[in-house]
């Protein structure tokens, strides 16, 4: 999961059987902040809408711009930052591989190491770029393949 994916993949990892590992992209020690909400001024509204030029904010824009690149689901996005889920994930008795994934200037992924030391044996990796950017980084494709070729039973 990647920003709003990874708060949910991050609260799912003490509760879902399922998991075999997991990439925390674009998080930071903030996950473990139980007060912390996931809702953003007018964010919710940039996604829905049908006309992007309306979007007023600088973040709706940035994060509509993202979502359009990626061919992210924008309504669950919007949904997710209405709701303001606030994950309360367990993630000292996580037992699977977990790869914490992170631009080097991504301002909203600070204390990654931190995260990365909240969760036995979980990995740190940092690439170049801002939390919008570093997905794009031939970087971090190649941290995550890397990270599921090691963490995939034979």
């Amino acid at each position: 999961g990647y920003s709003m994916g990874a708060f949910v993949t991050a609260g799912l990892l003490g509760e879902e059987p399922r998991v075999r590992s997991a990439v925390l992209g674009g998080v930071g020690i903030g996950v473990l902040d139980r007060s912390r909400a996931l809702r953003s001024e007018g964010l919710a509204d940039a996604l829905e809408t049908d006309d992007p030029t309306s979007i007023r904010s600088a973040t709706g824009r940035a994060f509509r711009a993202f979502a359009d690149s990626t061919g992210a689901d924008r309504l669950a996005l919007a949904a997710v930052s209405r709701a303001g889920l606030v994950p309360s994930p367990e993630l000292g008795g996580v037992s699977v591989p977990v790869l914490v994934l992170v631009g080097s200037e991504d301002d909203l992924a600070r204390g990654a190491d931190g995260l990365a030391a909240a969760i036995p044996g979980a990995r740190l990796e940092v690439v170049r770029g801002d939390h919008l950017g570093a997905v794009y980084r031939s970087a971090f494709r190649a941290a995550i393949v890397g990270f599921l070729a090691d963490a995939s039973p034979v």
